[in-house]
C-alpha cells in the first residue's frame, strides 16, 4: 500500500474527505454520494435497501451527524483505520466512527465504517 508511505496528516488530508462525503450523503439521504468511495463489496454488503433500512432505524434518533476531532489513525500492511469522535444532531454526547479505507487501483477506498453513539 503506497499510501503507508505518507505522513499521518498526508493520509488524512486524503481520507477526511472521503469519510466527510460519505457523511453528507448519510445526512442528505443520498447513497449515491454515501457510497460514491466504497468497495463493490460494501456496495453488496451496503445497498439502496440496507441504507434506506439502517437511516430510518437511526436518523430520526440521531439525526444529523459530522466528524469532529481525530482519536487514532491505525496502518496495517494492506489497510488503514481512522477513528474520529462524531457529533450527532439529536444528543448531546458525542460517539465514535470507525472508518476502514484500502488502495485500490492506486485510489484510497472505504471497505466499512461504523458509528457508535
Amino acid at each position: 500500500m503506497q499510501q503507508l508511505t505518507l505522513t499521518d496528516n498526508e493520509i488524512l488530508n486524503i481520507v477526511k474527505p472521503i469519510a466527510e462525503n460519505m457523511e453528507n450523503g448519510w445526512n442528505e439521504n443520498n447513497y449515491s454520494k454515501f457510497s460514491r468511495d466504497q468497495t463493490s463489496d460494501m456496495k453488496i454488503a451496503i445497498d439502496l435497501t440496507e441504507f434506506e433500512k439502517q437511516r430510518n432505524e437511526n436518523y430520526p434518533k440521531l439525526g444529523n451527524h459530522k466528524l469532529i476531532d481525530l482519536v487514532a489513525l491505525h496502518k496495517n500492511p494492506d489497510n488503514l483505520i481512522v477513528i474520529w469522535k462524531m457529533e450527532f444532531a439529536k444528543i448531546k454526547e458525542p460517539g465514535l466512527c470507525i472508518y476502514y479505507f484500502k488502495e485500490n487501483n492506486e485510489k484510497i477506498v472505504v471497505t466499512g465504517a461504523m458509528f457508535h453513539a
